[in-house]
This record gives C-alpha cells, structure tokens and sequence, in this order.
C-alpha cells in the first residue's frame, strides 16, 4: 500500500541506531587515502576472527551463514531464490562508519572520535563490532601499526538522549543503542519547503547517465537517497519499499538547483579484496534546491544518516541538511541547522 498523504515511501520498517565512539591514539596515523576504508578493512579482520567457527570455508558456501554475524555484516548475499533486486551483483551492507569529523588523511591527535551507523537487523550485532574494533585497536592501523584504546561510547541514535553504551574506565559492559524508526522522520506532505541546503560532510559517489556525477539535480540526488533506503530496508528490515517509484521521482524533476559549490576529490586506494589499486574520488561541497515538495524530507533526513552512494560504509555520502522556514530543528534530526 502508498502511505496515507500521497505517494510518499512507507518508511514504517525502516531501523537504525548509531553510536559515537570516543578513542585515544598512541601516535599518530597518517595514511594515502580516505581514513575509513582502514578502519573497515580492520574491522572485517577482526570481526571475522571473533566470530568465525570455519575459517576456511567461503562464507557463501557455509553452513552457518545464516547465523554468522560476520556473514550478516560483512559479507551478505542475496537469496538465489529470491527474484526481487535480481540484477544487483552485491547487496548494500547493513553498517557506516562515519569519519566526516576527521581529516581524511590523517589522525593527528590523540584523541579522537567517529560513529558506527547499523540498520535494521544488523543492530544486534552491535556488541561483537564494538569488540573487533577493541581488538582492531590491540593490533594497530596500518602499516604503522599504531595502535588505540577506545575510551567511550556514547548513544547518537537520533530522538534519543544521549547515554553512555561503554566506559572503559567506570564499566565493561556494552550496552546496545536505542534504535531509531523511519516513522519518527515522517512529515506532512503537503507544504512546499522554500529552500534545502545540502553540505556534504564526505565525499559523494552518484551516478547519473551511468557515470560518477560532478555535479547533482535533485532528482539524482532523490534517486540515489531511495534506492538506498528501498534496498536497506527490504534486506535488513523484512519489508519491501512500497512506492510507486516512477511517480515519485518525476516529480523530483520539477525541483531546481539554485547553488552548487562543489570540487572533486580523488585518490588511490588498494583492495585487498581484489588485489589491485583503484582511484576514488567523488565531490564534496554544497547544493541548494529550491521549491522543494516536502514529501521528500523524510528520505533525505533518513539518508543524512545512513549515507548514500558508492562507498557508503566507508562513511562516503555523508551530508548534513538545512530546511528554510522550520522554527525548530527536528528532533530526529541531530545534525541539521536551520537557516533563519
């Protein structure tokens, strides 16, 4: 069924829950690239050595898959059976790790902070990521090997109060982070928002016409930020995105840019996956949109949150959203500013 108000995403299913990990370095870690494409290659590591009971068997082939949490996280597949997204090679993963705070080439001081975003399912896994990354910090980050202890972690669900999950100093156990619903974003459809603005906070990798876009029109924008959510959804929440997805987007095409100051930036990284080096790169600035329906509030405020784009987990796609003519910022919505 389309939700009540108009064709607007049914969101109902969607969950998430984040946390903001407090960290103390040893020296610092510089690297050649993007600092949380080191992190997610440690994680992966660590994970899979806490968890694994068959280390040798390819995860697909496993008997166990479907109640690996490291199958879960970090190497899911889709049903064979399963007809719907059929032409995706691999389906998103259920996590972010969110370095928009940090330099992306360095971690310089002693201490420093990031956050873990986990959707729907993979939230209860939240204790045995919390322990890789301990782990990950014992062995060290890079070639450096620079090694740290994580301090603090504190709830950064958003509509929820902050709390302490973990203190390393005052209690040992982790505690799970509330989780956030996509009813929580929802708005009423009807109002026309005078003016968004979009900064993005890391680097975007969209496509538009098949290639990475430089520079975004709302619809791409819209289009990248719900087949996302659609996707998330129907493998980590147990439900499809009910829309009629071609109405929906149409009418994204009527909203225009005022302002677009964006770069590109680029750099290479090697994957130990494939065994080869890559250039990425994507653009990182600010867009304005005027006139824009507010039936698209909700997915941009749900999005802002679990990123969109290539390279999500990485924390690629991060931006953070300003509505014009809102007297008070949502509180849902964590890091938005209101323009005045």
């Amino acid at each position: 069924m389309v939700s009540a108000g108009g064709n607007v995403p049914d969101l109902c299913n969607f969950t998430f829950a984040a946390a903001r990990i407090h960290l103390t370095l040893e020296r610092p870690l510089e690297i050649a690239g993007w600092i949380g494409s080191v992190f997610r290659g440690g994680l992966g590591v660590m994970l899979k050595k806490t968890v694994c009971v068959a280390p040798r068997e390819e995860c697909a082939r496993c008997i166990l898959q479907h109640s690996c949490t490291y199958a879960a996280v970090f190497d899911s597949h889709r049903n064979a059976a399963d007809s719907v997204y059929g032409s995706l090679r691999e389906i998103p993963r259920p996590f972010v790790l969110d370095f928009s705070d940090d330099n992306f080439r360095t971690m310089n001081a002693a201490q420093r902070t990031f956050r873990l975003v986990l959707i729907g399912r993979a939230t209860h896994s939240f204790s045995y990521l919390i322990y890789s990354f301990m782990k990950l910090g014992e062995a060290g980050l890079g070639k450096q090997r620079v090694r740290y202890r994580i301090e603090r972690i504190v709830q950064d669900t958003p509509g929820f109060e902050t709390r302490t999950l973990y203190d390393a100093n005052s209690q040992r156990r982790i505690r799970d982070p509330e989780v956030a619903r996509g009813s929580q974003f929802a708005t009423s459809p009807a109002a026309v928002i005078p003016r968004i603005h979009l900064n993005f906070r890391s680097p975007l990798r969209v496509k538009s016409g098949g290639q990475i876009a430089d520079h975004v029109a709302f619809r791409t924008l819209v289009g990248s930020a719900l087949r996302r959510l659609a996707q998330l959804q129907y493998f980590y929440c147990g439900a499809p995105l009910e829309l009629d997805f071609r109405s929906y987007l149409q009418e994204a095409e009527t909203v225009r840019t005022e302002a677009q100051q964006v770069r590109w930036v680029e750099w290479k990284r090697f994957s130990s996956r494939q065994k080869t080096a890559m250039n990425i790169g994507g653009i990182w600035g600010a867009i304005t949109y005027i006139s824009v329906p507010a039936k698209y509030l909700p997915v941009l405020r749900i999005a802002g949150h679990v990123h969109i784009g290539k390279l999500s987990t990485f924390g690629f796609g991060k931006y953070t959203l300003d509505v014009e003519g809102e007297n008070e910022c949502s509180g849902t919505d964590r890091d938005c500013s209101i323009a005045s």
